[in-house]
């Protein structure tokens, strides 16, 4: 039941992020230091859409797969971590300039891949008994 959870904040997560994006793309840009042109409300659409098929797909996994959702659990982990390394491959190579949003944005994936690993890891053992 905890590793569902972990799914459907992550799912919650992504949709608040989203709405973000939608309402304020202006604020999310600037917020990773990056200046905002009307331009880039085309990349931004590619993003929300990108972000809601993950929104769709993450909250329906564990119905999908009931009681062996461990079994996307490690996957999921690697998945909320790949931001952190975007972000930490764009300030080592000085893309984007170091602003509070970058601690916050991998503290919450970080806490994200750790929960999905340990919860995941529980479920499969729990699973692994029921056997």
């Amino acid at each position: 039941m905890k590793l569902k959870f972990v799914f459907w904040a992550f799912a919650a997560i992504q949709f608040l992020t989203l709405l973000a994006m939608m309402f304020s793309p202006r604020e999310i840009a600037e917020s990773f230091g990056i200046e905002y042109s009307e331009s880039m409300s085309v990349i931004f659409q590619f993003a929300m859409l990108t972000q809601l098929m993950l929104i769709i797909i993450t909250s329906q996994i564990p119905n999908w797969l009931g009681k062996r959702l461990g079994k996307a659990a490690l996957t999921y982990a690697a998945i909320a971590l790949l931001p952190v390394c975007q972000n930490v491959y764009h300030i080592a190579s000085d893309i984007l300039p170091l602003t509070g949003a970058f601690y916050i944005e991998n503290s919450l994936w970080i806490i994200f891949s750790v929960a999905f690993y340990l919860f995941g890891k529980r479920e499969s053992e729990d699973v692994k008994e029921d056997i």
